[in-house]
């Protein structure tokens, strides 16, 4: 019976997988100025942490032996960034399943989701890329097609591969779960034509189509 139930639950799960290659040469351009100014930061901040845990070692033990604390520098780094490693999002009537990489997954309830919408590409670099730590977690080389999460304990962007299938399968999940309270405010709005990615606004839907506010 528990084996039945597991398996029932895993068919329901819609997993979404990200869109990683760049879309067009903008996406080049930003995402290679990007790499070139995070990438050498974080080796820097890698090798300051391997400095650090060596000196205090040293100290601590008062003798050359205590360096070997500075092998705790890697792993107190890869600490740092586990959450910067988001593989897929997998949705289903609980709620949305953030897999990561290198930190166990994170499940959002449908009750703490406050908005899902679609970003520019202005929007993505400055609120998703442009932090610390950045709230675009995915190995994406592409500012275009990416939606904000927005829940109760804060907000991150995906890049969804499938943009129409994410719109329907939260649409529909979403409906199935029970009522929200009162307090929960989801917010689905079509974002200008000037403001919106270029992947999207070619295929733009019908006026309101797909779309909605509850």
């Amino acid at each position: 019976m528990i084996q039945q139930q597991a398996v029932r639950q895993s068919q329901e799960r819609i997993v979404i997988q990200p869109h990683l290659p760049p879309r067009d040469q903008a996406d080049l351009k930003i995402g290679w100025i990007y790499a070139a100014v995070t990438f050498p930061l974080l080796l820097l901040t890698m090798l300051a942490m391997v400095a650090l845990f060596g000196w205090l070692g040293s100290v601590l033990f008062a003798g050359p032996s205590g360096g070997f604390l500075a092998l705790l520098g890697p792993l107190a780094f890869l600490l740092m960034l586990r959450k910067i490693s988001v593989l897929r999002l997998e949705l289903d009537t609980h709620g949305v399943h953030v897999k990561r990489l290198l930190a166990p997954t994170e499940t959002i309830p449908w009750s703490e989701i406050e908005s899902i919408e679609p970003v520019s590409r202005k929007t993505l670099v400055m609120e998703g890329w442009v932090c610390w730590p950045p709230k675009e977690q995915t190995f994406s080389m592409t500012a275009q097609g990416h939606y904000r999460i927005r829940h109760r304990r804060g907000f991150f962007f995906f890049p969804p591969a499938d943009p129409d299938q994410f719109e329907r399968s939260i649409a529909q999940l979403r409906h199935r779960r029970p009522s929200l309270p009162q307090n929960t405010e989801v917010v689905w709005r079509k974002i200008s034509e000037e403001a919106a990615p270029a992947s999207r606004s070619e295929e733009a839907p019908a006026s309101g189509a797909g779309w909605w506010k509850s």
